[in-house]
């Protein structure tokens, strides 16, 4: 396992909940995709893309369970990014069937691609990546 490509994916994960939670306590996230927001996305995306092309997908035998859900995580956030979201998409399938990734993270990820390409959502419900019903 590459440690410190995990630690790396889990540092930018916890860096887009931080700038969320502080929108979040002060209404600004409720206002639209702020410009904060946008820089951590949009920041993360890029080394996400650097990380694509030089280890291809972060998946579990490289990064642990919790490195590829960051990577994932990073893949669901990068908004600004549809082909970024497409390829990881992709990828992200062919590691559900080689069994280095959960296919929850495809599912969740093809619904957002449907989403913002205005096409109904794959599964109309959502499951937590535990695996518990939300039922939204």
């Amino acid at each position: 396992m590459n440690e410190a490509l995990r630690e790396e994916l889990l540092a930018m994960r916890a860096e887009d909940l931080r700038v969320r939670g502080e929108l979040l306590e002060s209404g600004e996230l409720g206002r639209g995709y702020g410009p904060r927001m946008e820089a951590v996305h949009r920041c993360n995306a890029l080394r996400l893309r650097e990380i694509i092309a030089e280890h291809g997908w972060p998946d579990i035998d490289l990064v642990g369970a919790e490195g590829t859900l960051a990577a994932w995580f990073i893949a669901q956030h990068a908004i600004g990014e549809p082909q970024l979201q497409r390829q990881a998409l992709r990828l992200v399938q062919e590691k559900v069937k080689q069994g280095k990734a959960p296919a929850a993270q495809a599912a969740y990820l093809l619904d957002r691609i449907a989403m913002y390409e205005g096409r109904p959502a794959f599964s109309h419900r959502r499951m937590s990546l535990n695996g518990t019903d939300e039922g939204r």
